[in-house]
């Protein structure tokens, strides 16, 4: 067997490239009535989504308005979630 440096990439780098490449294994090889993997949001992503500021999603997550996650001492956001968390608006004619 081979073995492969890693010495290029960053911490970060590999645990994205992990991540990305066991989405995609499960992606093509699903589980037997296993429900489809939801996208995970950080505090940015969301932000971003949202067009508005990391602070102001940390806001509304104390407010109780924006559901989230704890894993491993990270605060994610199910991407659904966060889009039928916003509030509905109503067009009066």
């Amino acid at each position: 067997m081979e073995k492969v440096s890693f010495t290029q990439f960053s911490e970060q780098e590999l645990r994205d490239i992990f991540r990305q490449e066991i989405e995609r294994y499960f992606e093509d090889h699903p589980i037997p009535g296993q429900l489809p993997l939801e996208e995970l949001l950080n505090v940015k992503q969301v932000a971003e989504l949202l067009q508005t500021t990391p602070q102001n999603i940390h806001a509304k997550k104390r407010e109780g308005k924006i559901p989230f996650i704890r894993f491993g001492g990270r605060v994610l956001f199910k991407r659904s979630e966060v889009l039928n968390s916003l509030p509905v608006i109503q067009i009066v004619r």
